[in-house]
């Protein structure tokens, strides 16, 4: 795992290293550079013609640190483009200036032939919406053939900033610390492959306040005793199915059964009985009718294929004590039912949902109707309050995935389109179902949903190796392999 800093927590390094062991600004910023130019000499090798584009403040200084490199490590194919809108350059960002201009570096004021951009012209101080110069250079930038490689942060993000507008990087080099705005799930993309550079600041100049972002090696599932068996193995009850949309049941069903729950009973609409039993012959179904007692279950996935009728399904497992996974259409009766005369108070289930952004969306509009989530910032703090206020954990999908309760906040970066497929979704809450079964996780549902999504990742990760693009129902092969 990984940790993910904001950007004044990025600009308080800087500044306590600086206090605290008297190390000049100017030195942090020759580390960098240095930092930047082991991690890409490569593409700097590589490519035939080299621009570095510059703004007016120290992230354009980097850059300019960072051509000055190149030209005296022979790679003399190289120009700069100067871009102050702002009107000033700082004056870290004037002494490389200087420099470069004194080793005979030229400027240059178009694109004409260059094959590899560096981009540093704005970073991670940026506040705000965009000026009309910047728009227009950045729209240039993207409509060119060329690889671009973005220091510190691609031109157009940071945290408080509009997501989903940016110079598009092949890659990204993190200065120092890694930027958590860079996983909103408008700008992951823009952001290519995300390098750290070496460590440029003292430890102890850094905030304890960051967000863990997790990979597919983080992947750490307690084995199963010797002795288990299914009784021991957890007993998830799976309510869903209606209509035509039959195929969701049987997908979590699966998905469950190959993470190793020991028992798994269904419920659904009385006409689907038959047909659900044939595809899911390892489970027990029965009728919406038949839900008792569901307090006996280690776990309650509700919502794959329900569709929007049976929202008294879902009253009575929110009253019940026990793990409950909120799913697909049980979202949306999850918003009608806070709407409705239900006392909430009634609410006994420790609650994880997994909306896709656009469910989130509907769960926004019923909690707060007006919201922000359009910067990194406020799609974070949303993320957080939401949590807080339904008590509950959330995992929210995209391109990253974050998983939030009142008190944590993680994100899963899978980069892995072949994920999204019909289908997919549900086998992600029938693996977090099955995991919030056992002895050794049903007690940290934050946990369960962090360790569902690395799995689910994983298998995806897998499928994709072994099949290239691959069916709902071939991704539920894959996944004990990534266990």
């Amino acid at each position: 795992m990984k940790k993910l800093f904001s950007a004044q927590d990025c600009k308080n390094a800087d500044q306590n290293t600086i206090l605290n062991t008297q190390i000049p600004e100017s030195t942090l910023m020759e580390d960098a550079a240095f930092s930047a130019f082991t991690l890409l000499e490569k593409d700097l090798q590589a490519a035939s013609k080299i621009l570095f584009l510059c703004g007016f403040g120290n992230n354009g200084g980097d850059v300019l640190a960072l051509s000055r490199l190149c030209f005296l490590n022979n790679i003399k194919n190289i120009a700069i483009m100067l871009c102050p809108f702002e009107g000033t350059f700082s004056p870290l960002c004037q002494a490389q200036l200087t420099i470069c201009k004194n080793l005979g570096i030229p400027v240059v004021d178009n694109f004409d032939g260059f094959n590899l951009i560096i981009d540093g012209l704005l970073g991670i101080g940026l506040k705000g919406e965009l000026r009309e110069q910047y728009v227009k250079l950045i729209e240039k930038v993207n409509s060119l053939n060329v690889k671009v490689i973005g220091i510190d942060t691609p031109s157009g993000i940071s945290d408080s900033s509009k997501s989903g507008f940016g110079i598009v990087c092949s890659k990204t080099i993190c200065m120092g610390l890694r930027k958590a705005s860079l996983y909103h799930p408008k700008n992951r993309a823009i952001c290519g492959q995300i390098i750290d550079s070496h460590n440029i600041f003292a430890t102890n100049a850094i905030s304890s306040n960051y967000i863990l972002l997790y990979d597919k090696s983080d992947i750490n599932i307690p084995k199963m005793r010797l002795d288990s068996y299914k009784k021991t193995r957890g007993h998830l009850a799976i309510i869903g199915g209606s209509g035509r949309y039959t195929g969701a049941v049987s997908l979590a069903c699966k998905s469950a059964f190959h993470v190793g729950v020991g028992l798994v009973s269904i419920f659904t609409e009385q006409k689907l009985i038959n047909l659900i039993a044939k595809t899911n012959t390892s489970a027990m179904v029965a009728s919406y009718q038949d839900m008792t007692d569901l307090d006996k279950f280690d776990a309650i996935l509700i919502g794959p294929g329900m569709g929007d009728e049976h929202d008294d399904a879902l009253i009575k497992v929110l009253m019940a004590n026990t793990n409950v996974i909120i799913d697909a259409s049980a979202i949306s009766a999850f918003c009608r039912v806070l709407n409705s005369s239900f006392d909430k108070n009634q609410i006994k289930a420790k609650i994880i949902m997994t909306p896709h952004i656009g469910e989130y969306k509907t769960i926004l509009d019923t909690i707060l109707g007006s919201y922000d989530i359009e910067s990194p910032k406020t799609f974070q703090e949303t993320l957080q309050k939401i949590s807080t206020i339904l008590n509950a954990t959330l995992v929210v999908k995209g391109p990253t995935v974050f998983v939030c309760s009142p008190n944590e906040l993680s994100i899963i970066d899978g980069a892995n389109p072949s994920l999204g497929v019909a289908g997919s979704g549900d086998v992600l809450s029938g693996i977090i179902a099955a995991l919030s079964c056992r002895d050794t996780l049903k007690e940290n549902l934050y946990n369960c949903a962090v360790q569902g999504t690395l799995v689910h990742q994983k298998a995806g990760e897998i499928a994709h190796m072994e099949r290239g693009f691959y069916s709902a129902q071939e991704l539920t092969n894959f996944i004990s392999k990534s266990l």
